[in-house]
């Protein structure tokens, strides 16, 4: 849910997004079906791909970094209760995802193994001028994320993506921005599937 207290939510927070110090990140299509796409820093250097065959509640995604791939795994509570972010091959844990966002409630929370855990609130329902951000147990923006100007309809390539000036883009971060971009902020929009590629 949106808190009052979070000072990255006011009013004017998309305006002011292209002014936030830190990493610039944006998606990229790899391919015309629109399945494949690429994370890139503002030098153009991919940090990440991620491949999804169509939604997340009905399909499945993969998350490649550093050239290993990363899928969710159900653990609790059915569909909804909690997802695990694991290595195809290793089964290592990147990422425990916790409820779900969805018709303008953002209930997630993502827990980061040896790291604090994260919540998600979106400040509009309006998703032209909406900023989705990441923040930490004591209050500080991680990441913030929005639909690029100009653009008619919610692909993941029209998704850029800040990460806070002092922030590592390590493995665990990159697999955040990827879960927010695909399956949080289209979510909290969405009344049906999940997932939104193009």
């Amino acid at each position: 849910m949106v808190h009052a207290e979070d000072s990255a939510l006011s009013d004017d927070a998309w305006d002011r997004f292209d002014e936030c110090p830190g990493a610039r990140l944006h998606w990229v299509k790899r391919n015309l079906l629109a399945t494949n796409h690429d994370l890139v820093d503002s030098d153009g250097r991919c940090l990440a791909s991620l491949e999804a065959p169509y939604v997340f509640g009905g399909g499945r995604y993969t998350v490649w970094i550093d050239q290993r791939p990363f899928q969710p795994v159900a653990t609790k509570g059915g569909e909804w209760g909690e997802h695990h972010l694991v290595g195809e091959t290793s089964g290592a844990l990147l990422l425990k995802i916790k409820n779900r966002h969805y018709m303008g409630e953002a209930l997630t929370v993502i827990d980061r193994p040896g790291q604090k855990s994260l919540r998600f609130p979106v400040d509009s329902k309006k998703w032209r001028r909406a900023v989705l951000s990441a923040i930490d147990e004591r209050g500080k923006v991680v990441l913030q994320l929005r639909y690029r100007s100009g653009r008619l309809r919610r692909h993941l390539s029209s998704i850029e993506c800040v990460v806070s000036e002092g922030e590592k883009l390590s493995p665990k971060m990159v697999a955040v921005v990827a879960v927010a971009s695909f399956v949080l902020f289209p979510g909290f929009f969405d009344s049906g599937m999940m997932g939104s590629t193009g």
